[in-house]
């Protein structure tokens, strides 16, 4: 991992998707979409960060989306030559609320609400672009070896 993050809120240097797929809306399919992300990336190096934040960010976008209403939620997988770049793009939300609880509150202090804390432990950059009618939150994972899935 990079000790320098960014988190701008626009997709950078945007690739044709390797892969996409997308899952109803419910707790089951996170697993669905977990298990075909890993055959998608079988023997990339970084599978398990990869799949680790798949989990996450589905689990988010149908926790705290219009998605989570019987919506459904779709995974991108973008190969960036040293890199992955996963999307998660929901149906989005009404009005604005912070992506990740205030410092020092209650709901920081929570066992859920983890779900970024750990895709910005993992990612190399991440971000997020929210539109009336949509959310993407997107992260690079760089490969350790420097190449990325192909």
């Amino acid at each position: 991992m990079s000790p320098e993050r960014s988190h701008p809120t626009s997709v950078p240097r945007r690739t044709s998707a390797i892969w996409r797929g997308r899952f109803p809306a419910t707790a089951d399919q996170v697993a669905v979409a977990r298990r075909a992300v890993s055959t998608e990336l079988f023997g990339y190096s970084e599978l398990d960060d990869v799949v680790l934040i798949v989990s996450e960010l589905a689990t988010n976008a149908i926790r705290h989306s219009r998605s989570g209403q019987g919506g459904l939620f779709e995974v991108i997988l973008r190969d960036l030559d040293s890199a992955v770049r996963i999307e998660v793009r929901d149906e989005g939300k009404d009005g604005l609320q912070p992506l990740q609880p205030l410092p020092g509150t209650d709901e920081a202090l929570a066992e859920s609400h983890r779900g970024l804390e750990i895709v910005q432990l993992l990612a190399d950059r991440w971000g997020c672009i929210r539109e009336e009618s949509h959310t993407v939150v997107w992260c690079d994972v760089r490969s350790a070896v420097g190449r990325g899935v192909a």
